[in-house]
């Protein structure tokens, strides 16, 4: 199976490993929730892009970081509700709005999205219809790899910037709000990513290495959280922790992509 490649993802690829690809009952157990707080914050992050960006111009060329704004909200909430942190209605709620979202951009049904969106809450009222029983999100609404990276494009290029975000966070913390909540963000994206390897084709290009560098990303993510909330001594870590993940990025990058 080939990787195909695009330069301007952080990790410079493009296809996923075809199938429903579910999130283990064992990884699941690996992806621990975060402190409420901090969810939150990283909720409303994805909610304040989603209304933003849908309400501008041009929405239609941002589809893939839509989407995976949507699916980074189900992928938090489902962690909540594993780990048994919250109200598990309210928090499967929260994933089935989000996903609904997705649904609405995966058919470039923005009008619809828009309206979805509106009603997007990190305290939204539970639902007594809502199954808190995990749902697959790889390949859901056609949420694959290259959909998952795409925020880590340049804004030019409808991404949101994380690439340069890591990059400039590993040189120094300016905003340590947002330096968490990216860090917060990016364990998901890690978690994700390690559930989209591909087969082995060989040589370097293995499922163990796919899953290795995804997980010392999420670790330097984590590691960059915890060092954070030290405050003002932490920053120097943080920093570091996040050159760290931008080099796990580089090595898997370097490695899969064409």
């Amino acid at each position: 199976m080939k990787i195909q490649t695009r330069p301007w993802f952080l990790m410079g690829l493009s296809s996923l490993f075809l199938g429903l690809l579910a999130i283990s009952a064992s990884d699941r157990a690996r992806a621990a929730a975060v402190a409420t707080s901090d969810f939150q914050a990283a909720v409303e992050s994805e909610i304040s892009y989603l209304k933003k960006r849908l309400g501008e111009p041009k929405a239609d060329k941002a589809l893939p970081t839509l989407k995976t704004a949507a699916f980074i909200i189900a992928h938090l909430a489902q962690n909540q509700i594993a780990a048994k942190t919250g109200d598990a209605k309210q928090l499967a709620t929260l994933r089935d709005a989000a996903l609904e979202v997705a649904a609405a951009v995966n058919k470039k049904d923005l009008a619809t999205a828009t309206k979805l969106a509106s009603g997007l809450s990190v305290d939204i009222k539970a639902s007594a219809s809502a199954n808190p029983a995990p749902v697959t999100l790889v390949g859901l609404h056609d949420f694959e790899l290259h959909t998952l990276m795409s925020p880590f494009r340049i804004e030019r290029a409808n991404g949101r910037g994380y690439e340069k975000a890591v990059r400039d966070f590993a040189k120094s913390v300016k905003n340590v709000d947002e330096a968490i909540s990216l860090g917060v963000k990016l364990e998901a994206y890690a978690e994700l990513t390690a559930a989209m390897a591909p087969d082995d084709e060989g040589s370097m290009k293995t499922k163990a290495n796919w899953v290795k560098w995804s997980n010392e990303m999420k670790k330097n993510a984590t590691d960059a959280v915890a060092a954070l909330k030290k405050g003002k001594a932490g920053e120097k870590t943080a920093a570091a922790s996040f050159k760290k993940l931008d080099a796990s990025c580089t090595a898997c990058h370097n490695v899969f992509r064409e």
